[in-house]
């Protein structure tokens, strides 16, 4: 319920880490009837650093029932919804910072309002208390006495020179009701005691005449004594004294005889235990519908060989090597494979040989294909011998000794033929320094050239005929 009701608590809000790194966050929440559904507390969460535990800190048991998404209007919120039987759970997640969106604005400018709403209220209530107060305040300055007046009615009253104090007039209090019993010392209980009765002593004198008198040597006492007591008690024997019956007699003072005899609890446990005739019948009635039932076709008595029999039979579980049984499915479908009339077929010799043959590799022939050796380095390069086979190593050596012969350099078509075309894109260039036997002069040799003669040209020179010596 929001403000005024109570006070609106605003979540406060994360700014990116400057430091580059994720806030680690952790929220309580609690679970009302297994379930719990509603908003995360803070945006741009990582949806794989969701971790649920019913203890914080990542104590407890972890909860693995729950689902996160994300509502398509606001993408940076995270909705979680969790099932659990806890009571209340702890979310742990990692996240870069809040996004701080219209809807955020909108609920503080909503709680602004309603504050000034109730500002306003309190205001006019409180301006009203105020004026209300005002009033009363000034009702009574007009209505208060004045100071001269006061003074007027005070020396009208009587000083302390002509009054009693308190102790004075205790004492004079005393005077009066000196002696008196505590009943009767007001005037009050005075009056009630004589009942307002005007003539009192005429009264009392009536009521005295009308007691017993006292004789002498006779007693009177505070209690009346009447005829009836005086006869009880003259039938009273001198000496008698008040007997009280006991509630409980003990059972030594009781006589018993033949028809009462007193039973000990001991014999009423074993009177009880015995069997009654009725339970008697009963249980024999069982046994003979026991041997009837015995009788019936689906409850026979077996003899031990019967039993031993039985005992020797395969079980139900699937047959081994060394304890009979029912065949496995495996075996029924092996059986099932086997040609009727099939037999064993056994080997009795390998290569000739028998008993436990063991077979290397010189007792297998290759048939057609020669058993030549293996051919040496300096075979493999000279490449001569006919008889001898080459491994992968020899084959590398013998073609490595022919490059070496022919100087393969580093003639590779990737460097050299990059377009495919078979043909060498740019040859390296040597300086002139490097090239080697050349000759120290070149003296100029004679050959002829076609020349163009100046002055006009005829068809003949034209078509390229005309030539000449240089």
């Amino acid at each position: 319920m929001a403000y005024p009701d109570n006070i609106d608590v605003f979540e406060e809000k994360l700014n990116k880490n400057p430091t580059g790194k994720n806030y680690v966050i952790e929220e309580q929440l609690p679970i009302p009837a297994g379930v719990y559904e509603g908003p995360l507390r803070h945006d741009n969460i990582n949806n794989d650093t969701v971790r649920v535990y019913t203890g914080s800190r990542f104590t407890g048991e972890r909860v693995t029932n729950f689902t996160i998404s994300i509502p398509d209007s606001t993408p940076w919120r995270r909705l979680i919804k969790i099932y659990t039987a806890a009571a209340e759970v702890y979310v742990t997640y990692e996240t870069p910072g809040d996004t701080v969106e219209a809807d955020d604005i909108n609920v503080l400018q909503d709680a602004v309002t309603v504050t000034q709403t109730e500002i306003n209220r309190y205001k006019g209530v409180n301006d009203a208390l105020v004026a209300n107060t005002r009033t009363r305040l000034a009702a009574v300055e007009s209505g208060k006495a004045e100071k001269t007046y006061v003074d007027t009615q005070l020396l009208s009253k009587a000083d302390k020179t002509n009054t009693y104090t308190k102790t004075e007039t205790d004492a004079r209090i005393q005077s009066v009701v000196a002696a008196a019993p505590e009943a009767l010392d007001t005037l009050k209980e005075i009056a009630d005691a004589l009942n307002n009765d005007p003539d009192f002593a005429g009264t009392m004198t009536t009521q005295l005449a009308g007691k017993v008198e006292k004789e002498a040597g006779k007693g009177l006492s505070a209690n009346d004594y009447s005829t009836a007591e005086k006869t009880k008690l003259a039938g009273v024997a001198a000496a008698a004294n008040h007997y009280v019956h006991p509630t409980n007699h003990p059972p030594s003072i009781i006589t018993q005889d033949a028809g009462n005899r007193f039973v000990t609890d001991a014999e009423k446990l074993a009177w009880s235990a015995k069997e009654t005739p009725s339970g008697s019948q009963a249980k024999a009635d069982a046994v003979a519908g026991d041997l009837s039932d015995h009788e019936a076709d689906n409850v026979r008595h077996i003899t031990a060989v019967e039993r031993t029999n039985w005992n020797a039979k395969a079980s139900t579980a699937a047959a081994t090597v060394s304890t009979a049984g029912l065949m496995s499915a495996a075996d029924k479908s092996k059986l099932d494979g086997v040609v009727a009339g099939a037999q064993v077929n056994t080997v009795t010799s390998v290569v000739g040989r028998t008993g436990a043959v063991v077979v290397d590799k010189s007792d297998v022939g290759l048939s057609n294909v020669e058993n030549y050796g293996l051919a040496s380095q300096a075979e493999a390069e000279s490449g001569t011998s006919g008889a001898k086979y080459m491994t992968p190593q020899r084959t590398m050596q013998a073609i490595q000794s022919q490059l070496a012969s022919v100087g393969a350099g580093d003639m590779s078509k990737l460097i050299y033929d990059t377009n495919n075309s078979g043909i060498v894109d740019a040859a390296e260039s040597v300086p002139w320094t490097g090239v080697s036997n050349k000759p120290a002069t070149y003296p100029p040799s004679v050959h002829s050239h076609n020349y163009m003669p100046s002055g006009p040209l005829t068809w003949g020179q034209l078509r390229g005929g005309v030539t000449g010596a240089i």
